[in-house]
């Protein structure tokens, strides 16, 4: 069972994220369990939607537990990690709080990311590494803070590797070498 109100409104106040050389200064942090999610009362995601927490991560998220979390994702938050996430369709009208600048999907069976990421005009990293991810929305070159897109392990022929290193140069783009195969992403 996860705690109560009181508990978790003091967990989420001092909770916090260790970070490495390469990453951000010292950030209230929140990990939740994916089997916690369904559990979370009214008043948990209220206190989740209002806190001060600015990196909110949940391993292998389902889409129904997706749709149900994001609306409550705080305003302040900056960095939303969601690695090995089991969803393929994206919620309608997607919601994401604008001042992100970093969003990890790595491992992901989404097969594309939507064009609510373009409202992202703090972005600096998308982290799509190992995903099923085989299509960006273009608008994605015209955020001028993204130095860093991370496809790598995901296999594009050499046509789809072109394109993308092509529409996004400016934006730091990684990919593993392109595949001699013979399929198209089609989404």
């Amino acid at each position: 069972m996860l705690f109560s109100a009181d508990v978790f409104a003091q967990e989420v106040e001092y909770t916090r994220w260790k970070p490495d050389k390469d990453t951000l200064p010292r950030l209230p942090y929140i990990e939740i369990k994916n089997s916690d999610i369904a559990t979370l009362t009214e008043e948990q995601l209220d206190t989740i939607a209002n806190s001060k927490i600015t990196h909110f991560l949940v391993k292998r998220i389902d889409g129904s537990d997706f749709e149900m979390i994001y609306p409550y994702l705080p305003n302040g938050l900056l960095v939303l990690e969601m690695p090995n996430s089991r969803f393929e369709e994206w919620p309608r009208q997607l919601s994401l709080p604008r001042g992100l600048i970093r969003v990890d999907f790595s491992k992901a069976e989404t097969s594309y990311i939507p064009e609510e990421f373009c409202a992202l005009n703090n972005l600096s990293q998308l982290i799509l590494w190992g995903s099923n991810v085989g299509k960006l929305p273009t608008c994605l070159q015209n955020i001028p803070s993204l130095k860093r897109i991370d496809l790598i392990g995901i296999q594009f022929n050499v046509e789809e590797h072109d394109a993308m290193q092509e529409i996004f140069e400016d934006q730091g783009i990684l990919l593993s070498p392109p595949c001699n195969c013979d399929f198209q992403n089609t989404d």
